[in-house]
């Protein structure tokens, strides 16, 4: 997902991330039901992502240690959280899915 930026909140910009995630998950639930989706968007959704943003980021990275792989998509080169992740993900020996 692309990066926001936190400097100047723009609703419907985290609106359209949301709904994006919201398509991707859907869409991998129902082609691959043999696996468990770990959403940090979906997971961590009562931290404001305006003010909270370091909270939530973090409790994403703590979340990367229960999986077995990172699955990353869309502009995620552009998206601080998507960086601090797939570094998390290596850190950890995590397999990177990366899907455009």
């Amino acid at each position: 997902m692309g990066g926001m930026d936190r400097s100047k909140p723009d609703l419907q910009e985290w609106f359209c991330n949301q709904n994006r995630v919201d398509l991707i998950c859907r869409d991998l639930a129902e082609k691959r039901p043999d696996i468990m989706l770990l959403s940090p968007i979906h997971a961590f959704a009562f931290y404001n992502p305006f003010t909270c943003e370091e909270e939530a980021l973090g409790m994403a990275l703590r979340l990367l240690e229960m999986a077995d792989e990172l699955w990353v998509f869309g502009s995620w080169k552009e998206s601080r959280g998507c960086q601090a992740e797939i570094k998390r993900a290596q850190k950890l020996g995590l397999p990177i899915v990366y899907e455009e």
